[in-house]
Order: structure tokens, then sequence, then C-alpha cells
């Protein structure tokens, strides 16, 4: 499951919270600021990439995706400063749980490595490869069953094509995709209980 599920799914649990605002208004700052770090317009902010990898695709050189990343970690802290201002109830909780693979991957990506520039070489060869092939966006506005359906496509797609990672760059990648499944569980099981989401 990529980041950008965790992302939809965070927003329509929060949203169906209307008594949360403050934590309503910290994750839509932090949705903004990701589209403007990435570069996404308004049209394009259904894509179906993480926005790490998002960043990763459209950068031509490792410096410069450091660069974007080293802002959207600044956009992490300040969105986590945030939350944790708002009042301790379920939508507060949910939230500071989806952080964990916003943490993991900022911390892997703190200082340029070897390890990590080959992740970033490798993820940058993967999503281009891939974007020849499967659709990764979404009509602006989406039903959650269309947003379901969308993802599995585009899952289904991207997964017919393997990553070609050296050993060190398959460590940072199995690392940050533990961290989004691990994430990602603890989110959906508080989302389960406040959207309905489809069996399939």
């Amino acid at each position: 499951m990529n980041l950008f599920a965790t992302i939809s799914i965070l927003l329509l649990t929060v949203s169906s919270i209307s008594a949360q605002y403050c934590t309503a208004v910290c994750m839509t700052k932090f949705h903004r600021s990701i589209a403007d770090i990435t570069g996404i317009g308004s049209s394009e902010t259904t894509t179906m990439l993480a926005p790490f990898h998002k960043i990763i695709a459209n950068t031509e050189d490792n410096r410069s995706a450091h660069k974007q990343i080293r802002a959207l970690c600044q956009r992490v802290k300040s969105w986590e400063t945030c939350v944790r201002s708002c009042s301790r109830d379920s939508a507060r909780a949910i939230l500071l749980s989806s952080m964990e693979q916003w943490k993991k991957f900022c911390a892997l990506m703190r200082k340029p490595t070897r390890a990590s520039n080959e992740y970033l070489n490798c993820e940058r060869d993967h999503q281009q490869e891939v974007s020849k092939h499967c659709d990764a966006y979404m009509p602006t506005t989406f039903t959650i069953t269309v947003f379901c359906k969308s993802l599995e496509k585009y899952r289904d797609c991207s997964d017919r094509y393997m990553h070609r990672c050296s050993d060190e760059a398959f460590l940072v990648k199995k690392a940050i995709d533990d961290a989004i499944q691990h994430s990602f569980a603890k989110v959906l099981k508080f989302a389960t209980n406040r959207i309905r989401l489809p069996q399939r």
C-alpha cells in the first residue's frame, strides 16, 4: 500500500469527525504543503504516487531529490507539532499513528549516503518504467469506492515491474515499505470504525 492511500483515508476519516477542527486544519495544511513541494497542481492532487516517490520520479539527480526531501521532512515536523497541539481525541491519535512511515523515510534520507543514493536511483528507474504502462491518476473528485478500485488497478499494474536494486538499496526500500505497511495497518484500524470502506 502506498502513502497516498494513507493520506486519503486520513483525510476522509478526519473530515468525518466534524468536531475535530484542529486536527482537520493540521491535515489540510500538510496536504497542501505536500502539493507545493512536489509541484502537483490542483488538477493532479489525486496522483497515486506517494509524495516522496513523486519527488524521486520528478528530479533529475539525487542532489535535487535530497533537497526536496529535506523540505518535505521539515513539513512533517511542522505537521507533528501542529497535531500534538490539538486536544487528545481519536482524530489526533489517528494522525499521530500515521507518522511512522514519514519519520522512517526522513531518518533514512537525513544525509546522502551510498545506500540512500542507490535507493533513489533504483526507485527513479522503477517509477519511470511504471509510468510508461500504468495510469497513476484519478478524477479530481472521487468516492472511496472509485479510489479503492483505481488504487487496486494501479497496484496490479505496477507490481508487474520489478525493482532492480542493489543489496544496500533494497534494505532501504524494505525499511520504508515495512514502515508504510505498519503505519497503514494502524490507520486502517482506526478508519474502519469511522468511514465505510468497500470490501473490494
